[in-house]
């Protein structure tokens, strides 16, 4: 008998959520590859404006110093059990398309799982090691989660034992091919203590508070010495602060979009998912340490021995739980804005007395970073 095909289903707002469904895409079986659908595709009318107003909270709602974000409020306050109407509006067109369907169906954020709770065959890829309140949605669906950590919170929440299939880490499937080679390079420069590389990233939401700690910190490193890459979505606010910055500073930054030289500070631009994650498997080899808010890169410093700053303050439900995992494994430090303009002599100090090698170490094969190619291999196994 023929494997059923697998259909995917995402929501398209941010990197994180989507991040989970690319990277299973990225290493599944184009033979087992099914329909492909985007809520705002698929959606039409009330129920489509409110998708583009629930993006639009997410990426404008976290701008403003001293408030909490209006898109994780939002997510907080839904009640699948007793829809709203505009709740209903949103999940109409995708109850509608995807409901009465059988393939195995994939999705990566919890509004969707609420929609869709009946629907036969129903998977949740639930990427994060965090699990805040938010992510868990009440149903007989099948969950991937990371770790037995991840596993236990939905069992108190619930959920049997045979509903959950931990993955290991999510990691770039291109990142975690070269993982290990990167490592023995990287501990080696790391011990030397020489000018180092970092990669500084932001959200999608490229909330204000982040960007001023993430230039602050990259301009910083650049006139210590180090070697910056600046990963910033082309036309974004991160672009702007980061030119106006440098230039300010003294410091030129020159733009890599297609040449992977490293300058001392480079602008690495990206227009969509694909292409980020295309100039990050490149430049991955060179890259020592990373700056980063606590959301889905929070793999990299549990999983490949790369040692990360966190960038705060932790916005949103996730970041949280996310950033208090990463302090108690070692493997990271927070910048706040007020040490953000310090961070160079930081960096240097901490390379010095060893530190960086310590985090280094704390997140180099303490765990599986094959999650990618677990899930593939357990739909082969059970779809």
């Amino acid at each position: 008998m023929p494997s059923a095909p697998v259909d995917f289903l995402y929501s398209n707002i941010g990197r994180g959520h989507p991040h989970y469904l690319d990277g299973i895409l990225e290493v599944l079986d184009r033979s087992r590859l099914g329909r492909v659908d985007d809520v705002f595709k698929i959606s039409w009318g009330i129920g489509r404006l409110g998708w583009h107003l629930a993006r639009l909270l997410y990426r404008y709602g976290q701008s403003r110093a001293g408030l909490d974000p209006i898109y994780s409020r939002l997510r907080q306050g839904v009640d699948f059990e007793n829809p709203g109407f505009l709740l209903k509006a949103m999940g109409g067109a995708i109850r509608s398309t995807h409901l009465n369907g059988s393939h195995p169906l994939i999705i990566a954020h919890p509004m969707l799982v609420g929609m869709l709770k009946k629907r036969r065959n129903l998977i949740y890829q639930h990427g994060e090691v965090a699990v805040p309140d938010d992510a868990i949605v009440s149903g007989e669906h099948s969950i991937f989660v990371p770790d037995s950590g991840a596993a236990d919170c939905f069992m108190k929440a619930g959920f049997s034992s045979d509903q959950l299939i931990a993955t290991g880490l999510c990691i770039e499937d291109s990142i975690a091919e070269q993982a290990q080679e990167c490592f023995s390079l990287r501990l080696g420069r790391l011990e030397q203590a020489e000018d180092l590389t970092g990669a500084f990233f932001s959200s999608g939401a490229e909330p204000r508070r982040h960007i001023e700690v993430i230039v602050k910190a990259a301009l910083s490193a650049a006139q210590q010495g180090h070697r910056i890459l600046i990963f910033a979505r082309r036309g974004g606010r991160l672009e702007r602060y980061a030119r106006n910055a440098f230039e300010s500073g003294g410091v030129p930054l020159v733009e890599r979009t297609k040449s992977y030289a490293i300058e001392k500070a480079s602008l690495c631009l990206y227009a969509d998912r694909s292409s980020l994650n295309s100039i990050t498997s490149a430049l991955f080899d060179h890259i020592d340490f990373f700056m980063a808010p606590s959301h889905e890169r929070t793999h990299w410093a549990l999983g490949v021995g790369l040692p990360m700053f966190i960038v705060e303050p932790a916005i949103g439900t996730f970041a949280p739980l996310n950033r208090q995992r990463l302090l108690t494994q070692g493997v990271a430090e927070s910048i706040t804005l007020d040490g953000a303009a310090e961070f160079g002599a930081m960096l240097r100090a901490v390379a010095s007395n060893g530190k960086l090698v310590k985090m280094a170490e704390a997140g180099h094969q303490r765990f599986d970073i094959r999650g990618f190619r677990n899930i593939v291999n357990w739909i082969a196994e059970h779809h």
